[in-house]
């Protein structure tokens, strides 16, 4: 009756999306960009949200994304690879590191701030069969992770920021700065997302 109907419609899905999930970590593994149906795939479920301020006294917020970014890759994520541009506006940042002794800023995409974590299949084997060294990423379950790093307030000014006396001044005042990040986390598959938010 109805409910063999929806069981097998149910078990059509499962079978449907694992074998997709297969095919774009088969992709991602490989270093191939995803197109825009691929990451709507990724993204078809409501994400998780991480939310923190940027300390007021961070005065080179251009920087203090690259050392985030870093550590994202440390921790087995990689910059996620498209086959379009997805025509995202272009974001703003204030910057000492360029040449020259003035304030300066670049600018980015969201498209650069997009990230993704392969557990999946194929892509655990050839991760243990190169004996990497670092995180196990079989820890974590099979599956993928799309990680988009959105910035809230103005990173294109130069905020002021007085140094205060003492550190629990710093502590106290962390909430101050306008400039947040907020970390949008999608999960595909049997990820363990606890265990990998606690990785970020």
């Amino acid at each position: 009756g109805e409910q063999i109907t929806s069981d097998l419609y149910m078990g059509l899905v499962s079978t449907l999306d694992d074998q997709t999930l297969r095919v774009i970590s088969s992709n991602l593994s490989r270093d191939f960009g995803l197109t825009p149906l691929d990451i709507n795939f990724l993204r078809d479920k409501e994400p998780s949200v991480i939310n923190f301020n940027i300390p007021p006294y961070v005065n080179d917020p251009y920087m203090y994304l690259l050392f985030f970014k870093q550590n994202l890759l440390k921790s087995k994520f990689s910059v996620l690879k498209r086959t379009e541009d997805s025509g995202a506006q272009l974001i703003s940042i204030i910057t000492d590191c360029l040449p020259g002794d003035h304030k300066d800023s670049v600018s980015l995409k969201q498209d650069d701030l997009d990230f993704v974590f392969n557990s999946s299949f194929e892509s655990v084997q050839r991760i243990s069969a190169r004996r990497m060294v670092g995180a196990n990423m079989s820890h974590f379950g099979n599956g993928i992770a799309f990680l988009s790093i959105r910035l809230i307030g103005d990173w294109n000014f130069q905020q002021d920021f007085v140094c205060p006396d003492d550190i629990t001044d710093i502590i106290e005042n962390d909430n101050e700065s306008d400039r947040k990040m907020e970390l949008v986390l999608y999960f595909k598959g049997s990820l363990q997302k606890n265990r990998l938010i606690e990785l970020i």
